[in-house]
Formats: C-alpha cells, sequence, structure tokens
C-alpha cells in the first residue's frame, strides 16, 4: 500500500511528485508524463505470466499480506523499491532476483501499477518525501485539503486516498480536476445580501463530527427543555396555526450562528413571502441567503437538495 506521512495520503501526492521531479522519457507515446505506455504494460503483462504467476498467482493476492493487483506490497512504495525487490530479491523469504533487463522490470511494474489490466492506465510512483514537500510547499494543497485532522475542510480530506482511488486516477484527478469530481464534493457558492460571497464544499454526511457542544438557539425554553447540539437536525412538527413560523423566526433571531439557511419547503407562495416580511427583518436579513422562486419552478425534493447542499457547505477560511 501507498504509505507515508498520513496513512495512505502517499499515494495522492504520487503524480504530482512524479511530474515534478521529472522521469526518464519512453519510447513509446504517453498520455501524460510520468506515465507508463500501453505497450509497457502489455509486455509486463507477458512477463509475469511466465516469471511471477507462479508465487504470486494470477491476481497477484497469493501470498498473505500481499496484493499486487491492488498495490498492497509488504515493503516496497515506489516504483524504485519494487525495483530493487525485482532485481535484488528479499533475503530470507522465498522472493529470489530475476536477471531481468531494465525495459523488462520497467514493464512488469507497469503491468503491476496497471492493476493487472493490460488495457488499462498505469502512473509511476515517485518520492513520496518529495510529495511531502509538493503538497505542503509549492502545490499549497494544505490551504484547502485536510490530512489526518490537520487542515482546512474545504476540500475532500485526503488522510485515506491512497487507499481508496489507484494513482492513475490521482494523476487525472491532479490534471483535470473536474473530470473526477465526485458529486459530494461540488462546489457550493454563496452570495449574501450584503454582498459577501460563501464558497466551499458540500460535506459527507457520513463524516459529520459528533455532537460534543451545545447551540444558543436564542429561545430560553428550547435550550433549557431541548438542547441543541452544533451539528445536531431537530424537526418542528406542528398542525397549522400553533406557531411554528413564529419560533421558526425567534430561533433565526436569537441562533448563535454567523449564517442562517432558512429552507421553506413545501410552502405557498404567500406564505414564504409572509414569513420574509415579517420574521427575516434588520440584520437577520442580512445573514441569511433567501430565494423567492415561484412553487413551480422545482419539486420539493429539488428545493430540499438545494438547501441541504448550502447548509451542508463548508465556507473558506
Amino acid at each position: 500500500m501507498f504509505r507515508v506521512f498520513g496513512r495512505h495520503v502517499a499515494a495522492g501526492l504520487v503524480a504530482l511528485a512524479v511530474t515534478a521531479i521529472g522521469v526518464t522519457a519512453q519510447q513509446n507515446p504517453q498520455e501524460h508524463p510520468g506515465q507508463y505506455s500501453q505497450a509497457d504494460i502489455e509486455a509486463g503483462s507477458r512477463l509475469y505470466s511466465g516469471q511471477c504467476q507462479l508465487c504470486h498467482g494470477p491476481t497477484g493476492d497469493q501470498i498473505t499480506g500481499i496484493d499486487l493487483r491492488r498495490g498492497q506490497f509488504r515493503r516496497s512504495t515506489s516504483d524504485e523499491d519494487l525495483t530493487k525487490v525485482i532485481t535484488s530479491g528479499v533475503p530470507g523469504t522465498a522472493m529470489p532476483p530475476f536477471s531481468l533487463q531494465p525495459t523488462e522490470v520497467s514493464s512488469v511494474i507497469a503491468f503491476i501499477r496497471a492493476g493487472f489490466d493490460p488495457a488499462g492506465t498505469a502512473v509511476k510512483v515517485g518520492n513520496a518525501a518529495r510529495g511531502r514537500q509538493l503538497f505542503e510547499g509549492k502545490g499549497t494543497c494544505t490551504t484547502c485539503h485536510r490530512v489526518n485532522g490537520v487542515g482546512p475542510r474545504v476540500a475532500p480530506d485526503l488522510s485515506d486516498i491512497g487507499a481508496a482511488r489507484t494513482p492513475s486516477i490521482l494523476q487525472r484527478a491532479l490534471l483535470e480536476p473536474s473530470a473526477v469530481m465526485q458529486p459530494i464534493n461540488r462546489p457550493v457558492r454563496v452570495v449574501m445580501k450584503d454582498g459577501r460571497t460563501l464558497a466551499g464544499r458540500r460535506v459527507n454526511p457520513l463524516r459529520r463530527s459528533r455532537v460534543t457542544r451545545s447551540l444558543d438557539v436564542g429561545v430560553r425554553a428550547v435550550n433549557a427543555l431541548l438542547t441543541v447540539g452544533v451539528g445536531q437536525r431537530v424537526a418542528i412538527i406542528a398542525g397549522s396555526g400553533v406557531g411554528k413560523s413564529i419560533l421558526m423566526g425567534q430561533m433565526l433571531a436569537g441562533v448563535d450562528a454567523d449564517v442562517v439557511v432558512a429552507g421553506l419547503i413545501g410552502e405557498r407562495s404567500r406564505e414564504v413571502s409572509d414569513f420574509v416580511e415579517t420574521r427575516v427583518t434588520g440584520e437577520l436579513r442580512r445573514r441569511i441567503p433567501s430565494s423567492r422562486e415561484g412553487s413551480l419552478s422545482r419539486s420539493r425534493l429539488a428545493a430540499h437538495y438545494s438547501s441541504e447542499s448550502v447548509k451542508e457547505s463548508r465556507p473558506h477560511e
């Protein structure tokens, strides 16, 4: 597995590190620098079948603790490490040295990096220490990404990215970020009434922090009898005309928050207008981004999704 300074985050820097330090160009055409050619992968497939399959198995997982197809090794992380293991063997184990030409060794590694898929894509895995320098320095990755609890939440947490994605996918994410962006990571932008802009991303609901702090909602009865925690969801359910809007307006006005997101789903247009005009006034109106689109302009599900996207977004710090 690709492990360096943050459990598996090293793999996330693999393509960036290799591209930055420069690699020896292949004779065959490549889609990107640092990427093995298709001819290398196909040649490696043939060599693996003849030289390695007997011990490692057809899918590379026949030896306990090693899964070549998934990139899990006992001692190796970079392509240079794999080259040493292949050419020198591992003393005291059943792994012997192989007398292969440098191009042949490179081909075998290309096949492994392609996930045992002759038609796949293989990326060279570079020096992890150099990758960390780029991640924290010139790449300015730490201004957005979080690793092992350190850093902002503007962009996805990369603590386990090396275990979740292959080097080829990570390289593409660096070169073409929008092409492989998952819906949960799409950016969210909110323009406040005073002109301020909040930019962030949706947060995976399965990765929310534990509820450990109480939230002052500005209503003493709620604070005392139905204490709300930061990050907790609370539903206000009651019949018509009993004061749901009044209570919501009191909580919106008194809650200890910089920005308040109010999603009135399923309400009629006149009720929404009345709520905005009578309950959202003064300073509160400047803190609440709102939309007054007609009830037929979007479905209730789409409206709920939009409000949740804004609520779950993390603003730039």
